[in-house]
């Protein structure tokens, strides 16, 4: 008898483990960050992302893949337009209308962007692919200035980035 309820003691155990693991590994792919950790940072949405402890700091250019050259770098000022849930809308004098949108203008949000429309921003970036990434920018009418990538183009939000 003890040794049964030392199996199924043990295979509960197997059990628990394997749903805790696969509810981790769903969380972190929905980028909500791990289960575990501290509460107020999980509710807030500032969680550990996949729990990875390497900072992008901690290499040098030439092992980035994604290294963008200091000729890449374009300065765009302009007028913000529109603001909604989806994409900020920003009228500039060379380039049009620039939207950010997407992981993007999620991650600015998640930083406490608010930005209101008619506000006179710039923003600093590089193209990739004919679109326009967004590294940082800069409301001259609150004087904010939210890092959305570092000094090599990598997104912020793709793990060690936010501790730097």
């Amino acid at each position: 008898m003890v040794k049964k309820i030392m199996l199924w003691t043990v295979y509960v155990l197997i059990v628990g483990l394997l749903v805790f693991g696969a509810a981790n590994r769903t969380s972190a792919k929905t980028d909500q960050g791990l289960l575990i950790g501290n509460p107020e940072e999980i509710i807030s949405g500032r969680g550990q992302g996949n729990g990875s402890s390497v900072e992008y700091g901690e290499y040098e250019a030439a092992g980035h893949e994604e290294v963008q050259e200091q000729q890449d770098w374009v300065t765009l000022s302009g007028q913000i337009i529109a603001v909604g849930s989806e994409a900020l809308e920003i009228q500039t004098g060379s380039a049009g209308i620039l939207e950010i949108e997407g992981r993007s203008w999620r991650f600015a949000q998640e930083l406490g962007y608010v930005p209101g429309e008619g506000n006179e921003v710039v923003v600093q970036g590089f193209y990739e692919n004919g679109e326009f990434e967004v590294s940082t920018i800069h409301d001259l009418a609150t004087d904010q200035i939210f890092k959305l990538r570092d000094e090599y183009g990598k997104p912020m939000w793709g793990g060690g980035g936010r501790n730097q």
